[in-house]
């Protein structure tokens, strides 16, 4: 499964992105060192974590002030795009920036079943491919703000970007 949505969210809701996070210099990010679970592989990057992973074992998973905001989304998204979701498992801001490596390492969100949904909400660097593994190939999603990347359990990583930033908010869900 692999779904490609563009102009997916209102203006509402970009607007309430740009207010928030993008132009809010107190908005907290987080440094990270790797993107992969129980590994450090110094791929720096900066997250906002607004549901913990289950992985994680904490007896209130919710992290952030944002998760009202963030759930309505995915039911809104999931209304849209007719999708159905039972649980979801984590969501979370992920900002990346230039940090001396070409791509990140390739990863699984989770180890059981999941699917995977990314919404692009900035990035300066069109060159910053979000990779999947499929079938034996690569299909390389261009990073274009406002555009929405749903996959299953697949493999992926994606290419750092060289100017500039690039923020995605990410939900995995079964």
């Amino acid at each position: 499964m692999f779904k490609e949505y563009l102009n997916a969210i209102d203006k509402k809701t970009q607007n309430f992105f740009k207010k928030n996070i993008i132009n809010n210099s107190n908005f907290p990010f987080y440094l990270n060192k790797t993107e992969i679970i129980n590994e450090t592989n110094n791929f720096c990057f900066f997250s906002h974590t607004i549901l913990h992973r289950p992985e994680d074992n904490l007896p209130n998973p919710i992290n952030s002030n944002l998760y009202p905001f963030a759930t309505n989304l995915l039911k809104k998204l999931s209304k849209k795009f007719k999708f159905k979701f039972k649980k979801i498992f984590r969501i979370c801001l992920n900002l990346t920036i230039n940090n001396g490596k070409e791509k990140s390492d390739v990863h699984l969100d989770h180890n059981f079943e999941h699917k995977q949904l990314i919404i692009y909400i900035h990035c300066d660097d069109l060159k910053s491919y979000t990779c999947i593994k499929k079938d034996n190939k690569i299909v390389k999603i261009k990073p274009i703000s406002n555009k929405v990347v749903m996959w299953g359990k697949l493999p992926h990583y994606h290419i750092v970007p060289k100017k500039g930033f690039r923020l995605v908010l990410i939900y995995t869900f079964i």
